[in-house]
């Protein structure tokens, strides 16, 4: 996740990132967990952990692959400018039939206006 979603990011690295996670899931679906006791069980806990992590780092990469803007602490090189015609949403992403999908719902815009932050 650091390598390929740290805070400057670039499509082709979260690609790559992407397709890394998708091996992990891959490899932690074939877990093998030795502990067969019912209570105290932390190697299942941890491989319980383990795909909750990948899960929610698969919903983080492919939500961030789709924003092809800048905005905040998500800095795209090859997406610089922040894009509020296309991006002024939330991102939600969802987990059907063992697959992340990322849909957007909009954002409901309080009494200040929307602009960038500069400093």
């Amino acid at each position: 996740m650091s390598a390929s979603f740290g805070v400057f990011r670039d499509g082709a690295a979260m690609e790559k990132g992407v397709d890394d996670l998708k091996d992990l899931k891959a490899r932690c679906s074939s877990i093998l967990v030795g502990n067969t006791r019912r209570v105290f069980n932390y190697a299942l806990v941890h491989a319980l952990e383990l795909e909750g992590m990948l899960d929610i780092a698969e919903a983080v990469a492919l939500g961030a692959l789709k924003r092809e803007e800048s905005r905040g602490s998500h800095s795209r090189r090859d997406f610089r400018d922040r894009n509020d015609e296309r991006f002024l949403v939330h991102t939600m992403a969802y987990l059907r039939d063992g697959r992340t999908e990322i849909e957007y719902k909009p954002v409901t815009l309080g009494k200040f206006p929307v602009k960038e932050r500069t400093y």
